[in-house]
């Protein structure tokens, strides 16, 4: 899901000045791009819901918030890569990529950037004042042998305690994105755990377990949730 939108999402801004209130005015028709059994291509929809134009620069990276499209590294094209998107109108923005130099045991991900700059008014003459937003969501790339991502993945993860707290570990391809983790009164979000890794997630007493369940939340493909509830190892 795109970062500004959603529970694993962030809505970053660049540089200078927004409308009151803030709020991006290029909406996007999914929330998550996904390609399939190596899959060369794929689209997004752009829309403008805004009265006025905007100019928009597209590129996909690792996801650094200070990265830019010169410094930019994946083995993605995105075009158009800069384009006007006049008042209400709507754009399609294609994704291609070769999978080159990527993992084929399983799934990698990347992130598309969407930066939106809004013409250039002088505050006299208005009563917004406009800034630069950018926008960032999941791309993921699954490789011929990685089938479709599905709800038994959840199961598959595992967490377990040890003397400083409670770490998880995803034995599967897939990069799973925890909108939420809960456990004996602690939470975090926004966690995407990568494939076959593990890390930490909190730090407590043992006494602090109380039953030993863990109760966390799923993104699938769509950005709709799984529910899970598991217990401790």
């Amino acid at each position: 899901m795109p970062k500004s939108l959603c529970v694993c999402s962030r809505l970053l801004f660049l540089w200078l000045w927004l409308a009151l209130p803030a709020h991006a005015v290029v909406n996007l028709s999914a929330t998550r791009v996904v390609f399939d059994k190596g899959a060369a291509t794929q689209s997004i929809t752009l829309a403008n819901s805004a009265d006025y134009p905007v100019m928009v620069q597209a590129w996909i990276d690792d996801g650094d918030p200070q990265g830019i499209p010169q410094t930019a590294e994946s083995p993605f094209v995105v075009l158009p890569p800069v384009f006007r998107l006049a008042p209400l109108e709507q754009r399609s923005l294609r994704l291609l990529t070769s999978g080159k130099g990527l993992p084929a045991d399983r799934e990698s991900l990347f992130w598309l950037n969407i930066y939106e700059i809004p013409p250039n008014q002088p505050v006299a003459q208005s009563e917004k004042i406009l800034l630069a937003f950018r926008t960032q969501l999941k791309v993921f790339w699954r490789p011929a042998g990685v089938g479709k991502l599905t709800q038994e993945a959840g199961k598959q993860l595992r967490f377990t305690r040890s003397s400083e707290g409670l770490t998880v570990s995803n034995p599967s391809p897939w990069n799973i994105s925890l909108a939420q983790v809960n456990m004996a009164g602690y939470s975090a979000t926004g966690i995407t755990l990568k494939p076959f890794s593990q890390q930490p997630l909190f730090t407590f007493n043992k006494v602090d377990l109380q039953d030993g369940v863990v109760k966390f939340v799923i993104i699938n493909d769509e950005g709709n949730q799984w529910g899970y509830a598991l217990s401790i190892k």
